[in-house]
């Protein structure tokens, strides 16, 4: 085939996250840190299936450009971690690649990936090789080295394909954590499996998509408050292709949407506009809607009708309150922390972390509901910044800040230095300065034989991880508990926070304090029940 056009390009994109669901959970087992999160194939798998979805519901006549375009937009706002940040990333730089293109060629194909490697790139501060970015780099190289030689693209994909699998069978090579654990990186092995639904999908008839049940890491798990009360019985959802002159139209759509709902979620990428929101009367944002152009897609679900769309009362009330001047979004997982979080003046607790971590759109959607004008975001796991990061990149109505906490403590120090008299400018360097001598831990268990650094991990051992490192294996849960929190303590140390997990009894808790106020009596001990999912504790000593 020597040229593909929208649906061809559609069917490869839908092959690719089909096979990279097939292959997700291939994809987990090799993330080199044995705790049990698995979120690699996990995180890549929703973000491309976030992408098919979007590129599924476009018309038969639509351009190679547009599926890019669309497919682009799908990927920005389905990321999920820091994988999926560099997947939406990589499929940007595809949409600059066959910008203004009908059809593609191979030449086409080759700027299209070299464009992918320059934004992967860009999305990655410092990094590395041996990771999705070498292998994207190795891939878009080869691709432009032999794109003279070829005019058929199956094959030019192929070859590109072949020479990217043998740099990934080497990544071992470049990075030690990988030839400790004996694996691959998990990221390359991903965007191969992108690659090879590329080649397998160049077919004229449209493949189905398979579902993922992963997908209920969604917007359905996010929490507000704990009762729950529907203001705005519709759930609505639609795209619109933009009139060619619009003048103040997008002004006028914003303004309008704002009187008739909540839930608002505005985004115009050149051609398209996409709009989500909760109202009363989809009817008539519908009619509003046509002056900006003609429908291209339009989704309407009753929320009464359906517990997980729930939304709650204290969010149904945001229309009355008195728009706030800060605001924060956190993402935490379980019942204890997040009341704690909502206790501590949280507006919006999005339920995600290291097992689940939340889509940019997840986030988009939660930060759209705080009334606030500046809403500083707190991922409290390293790995959902980068996906934080992006919501910059959507909401214009609204000053976005993040502030980069890699763990639960880290967000809950920033709630407790929050100051309503300062400004955001102030509360943020409050903020920064409050967990900065943070100590931080997580207790779990080891899901795979392995090793890191200096210690050989048996599946099922007992794993103490301070700062992020993997510091203490045992068989007892309780030791392991003991002797971590031991490493913690120094002479300045004045309050150890310990939150139990959903698999842990009070009384193990309690006999965790009782074991540690006895050794160290000049600190205070709080216990609280977390509730979380992956780590039995989580620590934190100041």
């Amino acid at each position: 085939m020597e040229k593909i056009n929208g649906q061809i390009f559609k069917n490869m994109i839908i092959t690719g996250a089909n096979i990279l669901q097939e292959n997700k959970n291939i994809i987990n087992e090799l993330n080199v840190f044995p705790v049990p999160d698995g979120d690699t194939g996990v995180n890549m798998a929703l973000t491309v299936l976030s992408v098919a979805k979007e590129v599924k519901n476009l018309e038969l006549s639509a351009t190679v450009s547009e599926v890019a375009k669309v497919a682009s937009n799908g990927a920005l706002r389905g990321a999920r971690g820091n994988s999926g940040v560099i997947l939406s990333q990589i499929f940007r730089g595809f949409a600059n690649g066959l910008a203004d293109k009908n059809e593609a060629t191979v030449n086409d194909m080759a700027l299209a990936f070299s464009e992918a490697e320059v934004a992967a790139y860009k999305a990655v501060m410092k990094p590395k090789e041996g990771t999705i970015l070498t292998i994207v780099r190795e891939f878009a190289k080869k691709a432009n080295e032999i794109a003279p030689e070829y005019e058929d693209i199956e094959k030019f994909l192929q070859e590109a394909y072949n020479h990217a699998e043998e740099v990934l069978a080497r990544t071992p090579q470049m990075l030690k954590e990988l030839e400790q654990a004996g694996v691959v990186d998990a990221g390359g092995k991903g965007f191969l499996c992108i690659i090879q639904g590329f080649i397998s999908g160049m077919i004229k008839e449209e493949p189905e998509l398979l579902l993922d049940s992963d997908a209920a890491h969604s917007t359905q798990n996010t929490q507000k408050v704990k009762e729950a009360e529907i203001l705005y019985e519709y759930c609505t959802e639609f795209i619109v292709e933009r009139k060619l002159k619009m003048n103040n139209k997008m002004k006028d759509l914003d303004t309008f949407l704002n009187k008739m709902g909540d839930s608002i979620v505005l985004v115009e990428d050149e051609g398209i506009i996409k709009v989500h929101i909760h109202t009363n009367n989809p009817g008539k944002v519908l009619e509003e809607a046509l002056k900006t152009g003609r429908l291209l897609t339009v989704k309407i679900e009753n929320m009464k009708e359906q517990h997980e769309d729930i939304i709650t009362k204290k969010e149904n009330k945001i229309q009355n309150e008195i728009k706030k001047e800060i605001g924060y979004v956190s993402v935490a997982n379980g019942t204890g922390i997040t009341n704690i979080m909502q206790d501590l003046g949280t507006d919006y607790v999005v339920n995600g972390g290291q097992s689940m971590n939340p889509s940019t759109d997840d986030l988009i959607k939660a930060v759209q509901s705080v009334n606030a004008n500046n809403v500083i975001i707190l991922p409290n796991n390293k790995n959902i910044i980068l996906s934080a990061k992006q919501v910059e990149n959507v909401i214009k109505d609204k000053q976005i800040y993040i502030i980069d906490t890699i763990n639960i403590p880290q967000g809950i120090s920033v709630l407790l230095a929050y100051n309503p008299s300062e400004t955001v400018e102030k509360n943020i360097e409050n903020a920064k300065r409050a967990f900065k001598d943070l100590k931080s831990a997580e207790i779990t268990y080891a899901i795979k034989d392995t090793v890191v650094g200096e210690h050989k991990i048996k599946k099922n051992d007992i794993l103490g991880i301070v700062q992020g490192e993997i510091k203490k294996v045992g068989k007892d849960i309780h030791k392991t508990v003991t002797e971590t929190i031991d490493m913690m303590i120094d002479d300045s140390s004045e309050l150890i926070s310990i939150y139990y997990g959903q698999d842990v009894n009070e009384a193990a808790a309690n006999n965790i304090k009782e074991y540690t106020q006895k050794k160290y009596p000049n600190c205070d001990i709080e216990v609280q029940f977390g509730g979380q999912q992956v780590y039995y504790y989580i620590i934190s000593v100041e």
